[in-house]
């Protein structure tokens, strides 16, 4: 049994450490290697972390410092935000009926947030408890919470209440820090977040090709929040906001409402479950890029025409094939349905653009089956030389002088 003595010594070690140390001296494999043992560490600790405020937590110790509740009285003790604390109380207690979950958040192999994922949908649905930990040590966090969504939505008794209740917690907050930086935060049913989505993407769409062909380069990020402004002048009909590449003073340029975006998303569902009503085992019923919806909301929105229908069988969507360079209507819907992001592995990036795996102009033909998603950043990379590998699920990008580039795997040994 662990006691308070050996738990001191671990944090003597470890301040002790972080005093020693000094990454510029060190090798990049053996910085490499640190990082990757000082991650574990410290999600180990996490967890220890979380374990132990529960016990404080059941002990009702933040009532007699006259606390609100137990999450302001762990916020106040770890210096953190009452709602992190919340998640963490929340992790610590579904650990205790995830056998395999507890396991890897103390070993180390989650992070806090990766933990709080796993245990909060494999407690809805234990059968899908090692898919999601098989998820969670190959695909990014993102990759990650939307697959704890699908199973989450897949176990939910009734989801169109489940639904309800997400419609009616929407909110939308806008306020400054302390450092007079604005921000807002949104939350609400994914059908709405894909108006919303659809209308900023095809603005900063606009917006990111005139900057291109100006020789401006921003991230896309910004140039969805100049978007956004812009959508929100337009309704005002006020003259766009002027973004920080254009002159203050200069003549407004002349705006019009723009024209509604050819669909406001994808809905991908499998014929079986909208015959149901529901789904079932690993069937889906989601607006791409978005998440989960009821089935029962996928057809009324189907009625009101504002999405396209994607049907599928599991994971499978039908392959088309065409003459042309780029991909037709049909392929572009069926890529977006199954690749919503980029499809290296951990990039998360929207903005992505179709890619032919094999080269055009190699094959003169655009299947589906030869098409990739990939990012501005990534598809530029791919120009330049790099290549794309996959090893045990994990697809990512290597340089052209890197060893594992096919262009080298064959190459004779070096015996300069």
């Amino acid at each position: 049994m662990l006691g308070v003595a050996a738990v001191t010594a671990i944090r003597q070690t470890t301040v002790a450490a972080a005093h020693a140390l000094e990454p510029g001296v060190l090798s990049l494999d053996d910085a490499k290697q640190m990082l990757r043992d000082v991650t574990a560490s410290k999600n180990s600790l996490a967890t220890m972390q979380a374990l132990l405020a529960k016990r404080v937590a059941d002990t009702g110790e933040w009532k007699r410092d006259g606390d609100r509740s137990p999450e302001e009285h762990l916020a106040k003790e770890t210096g953190t935000s009452v709602g992190r604390a919340k998640e963490t109380l929340g992790t610590a207690e579904r650990l205790g009926g995830l056998g395999a979950t507890d396991e890897a958040a103390r070993a180390g192999e989650l992070s806090p947030e990766q933990a709080a994922a796993v245990s909060d949908a494999a407690t809805a649905n234990p059968a899908a408890e090692q898919k999601l930990l098989a998820t969670a040590k190959k695909g990014s966090l993102k990759e990650l919470e939307d697959e704890c969504a699908k199973v989450k939505a897949a176990a939910d008794a009734d989801p169109d209440e489940t639904h309800l209740r997400i419609h009616e917690d929407r909110s939308l907050r806008i306020w400054a820090d302390r450092t007079g930086v604005a921000k807002l935060f949104g939350q609400t049913t994914v059908e709405q977040m894909a108006i919303i989505k659809a209308a900023v993407e095809q603005r900063t769409d606009e917006l990111f090709n005139a900057a291109r062909r100006e020789g401006r380069s921003e991230p896309r990020a910004a140039y969805a929040m100049d978007a956004l402004a812009q959508i929100c002048a337009e309704w005002m009909g006020q003259p766009a906001p002027p973004t920080e590449a254009e002159p203050t003073d200069a003549e407004p340029a002349k705006t019009s409402r723009p024209k509604p975006p050819a669909f406001l998303g994808i809905i991908r569902v499998d014929l079986e479950a909208l015959r149901r009503g529901w789904v079932e085992g690993d069937e889906v019923c989601e607006i791409a890029g978005l998440g989960p919806v009821p089935v029962e909301q996928a057809r009324r929105l189907l009625g009101a025409a504002i999405l396209y229908l994607v049907l599928t069988k599991g994971s499978a969507v039908g392959t088309t094939v065409n003459v042309k360079r780029g991909p037709n209507t049909a392929q572009r819907i069926a890529l977006l349905a199954t690749q919503p992001t980029c499809d290296i592995t951990g990039c998360t990036s929207p903005f992505s653009e179709a890619d032919h795996e094999d080269p055009w102009a190699a094959c003169k033909v655009t299947e589906l089956g030869n098409l990739k998603r990939k990012c501005t950043h990534h598809h530029d990379l791919k120009t330049k030389g790099w290549a794309t590998l996959e090893e045990a699920g994990v697809v990512f990008m290597v340089a052209p002088d890197d060893s594992r580039h096919p262009r080298n795997a064959h190459a004779p040994p070096d015996t300069s």
